[in-house]
């Protein structure tokens, strides 16, 4: 019969055999020294780990954060670079007047269209409209750059309260871009995404994308992760 325990310096679980409980013993991944559970001076926490194996669990929770750190950081600058290289309202504009003009030209019920002024208003609506979803999204872009910055600056130094917002805020932003994407589906708002450059289109899709699986993922993984709670727990 064999024992597992996590080595507190490399965080790999050893196999022990149960005649060396609370004994130490060297790890053969790194060579640190390990206390095998089970002999009677070998203490535990609430959980029943000795203190080798929360070594090991708080270690684990603090690679785990550290790559979710990197995930979020990096969700980030694609949500500045997505914005970044979106085209200028005014461009905007004269991309829809020259789709509605071409739809009018190629189809005769659409002979409302053609009229000139129609096609302007049109360009115009759709210049404006993109101009508040713009400010939006680089509002939203700052200010959740800024809060998920401060939740993880708190979070590498152990904290838990930091822990449970930021989980919650990430859950809440996801939810946010697929209810945003609904609507917009719904209103046919999402049709302009044809309109746009090939670059910019495809760096939205995949802002959107990863954001859904991300933020979501990410929230769960906060709440639900033993490793991580560990890490946090001083």
């Amino acid at each position: 019969m064999t024992i597992k325990v996590g080595c507190g310096e490399c965080g790999r679980l050893v196999k022990a055999k149960d005649d060396l409980a609370g004994k130490r013993v060297k790890c053969p991944h790194c060579g640190g020294r390990i206390v095998v559970p089970g002999g009677q001076d070998t203490p535990s926490d609430q959980k029943g780990l000795s203190p080798e194996e929360r070594k090991a669990e708080v270690a684990r929770g603090r690679r785990i954060v550290l790559i979710i750190a990197s995930v979020v950081v990096g969700m980030r600058l694609l949500s500045v670079g997505t914005h970044f290289a979106m085209p200028d309202p005014e461009d905007v504009g004269r991309i829809v007047v020259k789709d509605v003009a071409a739809r009018a030209a190629n189809n005769d019920r659409l002979w409302l269209y053609q009229n000139e002024k129609i096609q302007k208003m049109a360009g115009e609506e759709a210049r404006d409209h993109y101009t508040i979803q713009q400010m939006v999204h680089l509002i939203w872009m700052v200010g959740s750059f800024l809060v998920s910055a401060i939740l993880l600056l708190f979070l590498c130094f152990r904290s838990g309260i930091a822990r449970v917002l930021l989980g919650v805020f990430l859950i809440l932003e996801g939810t946010l871009v697929v209810v945003s994407l609904v609507m917009a589906t719904v209103k046919g708002e999402i049709t302009i995404l044809r309109l746009l450059p090939p670059h910019a289109m495809l760096l939205a899709i995949l802002e959107a994308m990863v954001k859904m699986g991300v933020t979501i993922g990410v929230g769960i993984a906060l709440f639900r992760s033993n490793a991580i709670s560990a890490y946090t727990r001083k």
